[in-house]
């Protein structure tokens, strides 16, 4: 579990609450209980929930692999990460679109291809009518120099933007064809 307390410029028997505050987490923090806390002695008790917000959901979620500084791992070490996230917080995140295409491009880009495929077919598999994914999933392939695998993922990305009326569609057509015509190049050697 995660605590974070903040306080303002406060008066009377406000401080020496903090301070016993403090003390009862320091002492539980052995049990695994997590604590950060901030003051704020320019601010207010008003102006103090607005700014401790902001705070405490960054020592709350410190250490997080937040994009673009995402580390490029494979899916099993993604997989462990987020279950112990859900075993910290108590609570299960799933990995959204936006994840699986960052964290399954950035391999792809980063000279671990197969690591990006990995993440990629994960994710065209939990979210199979994502255009997104599933045109990241074959510039992985591209990438890894398995053009008729690209092939497909591009087609299939192709059919769901169109049937979907997809933002993305000017580049996932964009890349379709220049994979057509990377075969057709290759059906001519």
């Amino acid at each position: 579990m995660r605590w974070f307390i903040s306080m303002a410029s406060e008066p009377n028997e406000m401080p020496e609450a903090f301070e016993r505050m403090l003390l009862a987490l320091k002492h539980h923090s052995k049990s695994g209980l997590y604590h950060s806390y901030a003051r704020f002695p320019d601010e207010t008790h008003d102006s103090t929930p607005l700014i401790g917000l902001a705070k405490g959901l960054r020592a709350i979620f410190s250490g997080w692999n937040a994009v673009p500084g995402a580390d490029v791992m494979p899916m099993s070490a993604l997989t462990t990460f987020y279950e112990n996230k859900t075993k910290e917080f108590g609570y299960k995140f799933p990995l959204s679109v936006h994840q699986f295409n960052v964290y399954g491009l950035k391999a792809a880009y980063e000279d671990k291809p197969a690591w990006g495929i990995e993440i990629l077919a994960k994710g065209t598999e939990a979210f199979p009518d994502s255009e997104i994914l599933w045109d990241s999933l074959a510039t992985a392939y591209s990438l890894n120099k398995n053009l008729p695998a690209a092939l497909i993922a591009s087609e299939r990305a192709l059919d769901l933007a169109i049937a979907n009326d997809s933002i993305f569609i000017g580049e996932i057509k964009a890349q379709n064809s220049g994979l057509k015509a990377e075969k057709m190049k290759t059906d001519k050697n």
